[in-house]
């Protein structure tokens, strides 16, 4: 059994214009999110074995503040350029190229393309992905090489607004 968690960057900051897309870093809001929502899926007993994050700024610092979170350490964050807008066919290799040791992952990318390998994957389409937002899938199988489309069953789907420190804004 392979599991895998696709997460959207948490909310990035614009207040700079000179900087290049590659280097926006998160927002406050976006650190409070990441943080919440790394404890959530820590409190559902979601512990991936592997951290793989997109080279860009606000990407790894979600990425940071998960590992921080879920299993104490940032530096076992490995960054693959090909999460950053390369699209979803290019994100499915680099989910197939992992090693088997790893029971579980998590991926931290970008729209559009993270919300089309949810939907590829499972065959649940999803229209809105919202930053910050994280889809846990689970694929009945022994080998990352085996990830096939539409194998991938959904086990959770959610987005800070979802959740109950957000209810009460």
């Amino acid at each position: 059994m392979k599991h895998i968690t696709l997460v959207r960057h948490a909310k990035s900051s614009w207040s700079d214009p000179t900087l290049n897309d590659i280097d926006r870093p998160l927002k406050k809001r976006g650190i409070v999110d990441a943080e919440n929502m790394a404890t959530y899926i820590l409190n559902q007993n979601i512990v991936p074995d592997l951290f793989v994050s997109s080279p860009a700024k606000r990407a790894y610092q979600t990425a940071q503040i998960f590992a921080q979170k879920i299993i104490k350490d940032i530096e076992a964050i490995e960054v693959d350029d090909r999460l950053y807008l390369e699209g979803e066919d290019v994100m499915l290799k680099v989910i197939r190229e992992q090693q088997n040791q790893y029971q579980s992952m998590i991926l931290f990318s970008h729209m559009p393309y993270i919300a089309s390998l949810f939907s590829e994957l499972t065959g649940n389409f999803v229209y809105e992905y919202p930053t910050c937002g994280l889809a846990h899938m689970q694929f009945d199988i022994d080998k990352w090489e085996d990830v096939l489309s539409g194998e991938g069953k959904s086990k959770l789907f959610l987005y800070p607004k979802m959740m109950p420190w957000h209810l009460n804004k």
